[in-house]
């Protein structure tokens, strides 16, 4: 059995128990790139036959008390998105970073407590004054 990872092929993968051909999910592989492609491509000549289409509309925007006279509509919509884009972006980085917090303080503890195993896997037994010796065990004290 090879555990180097770099020796591995690429549709191998190294599981905790051995070598095992990498099995394809459903979803996965080449046909699904190209169907993000393809997705993408419509979505991109989408907004472009819309800013084509709509070129000469032009609204008025009253933000915060100021006018804005005039403006394309695909501005408009493009503003729009990227704002909607970077409050979403910022939501998920606090989420994510408080994520990998969580995972870093979870390793931490679960290092203590493998530490605190294998200590106790090497103490001594040893007698407690509190607890009697493996030859008393059952045995009852008759020196009332």
């Amino acid at each position: 059995m090879r555990s180097d990872p770099s020796l591995l092929n690429s549709n191998e993968c190294l599981t905790v128990t051995g070598l095992y051909p990498k099995k394809r999910e459903a979803g996965s592989g080449i046909d699904v790139w190209i169907f993000k492609g393809l997705l993408f491509l419509l979505f991109v000549f989408a907004l472009l036959f819309f800013a084509v289409t709509n070129s000469q509309q032009a609204v008025d925007i009253n933000l915060f008390g100021t006018s804005f006279l005039g403006i394309s509509i695909i501005w408009v919509v493009l503003a729009s998105f990227l704002v909607g884009f970077a409050a979403s972006f910022v939501i998920a980085a606090f989420r994510e970073f408080r994520f990998h917090r969580e995972i870093r303080g979870l390793k931490k503890a679960g290092l203590l407590r493998d530490k605190e195993i294998a200590a106790l896997r090497t103490l001594p037994l040893q007698q407690h004054e509190n607890f009697p010796a493996a030859d008393q065990v059952g045995k009852e004290s008759t020196s009332d």
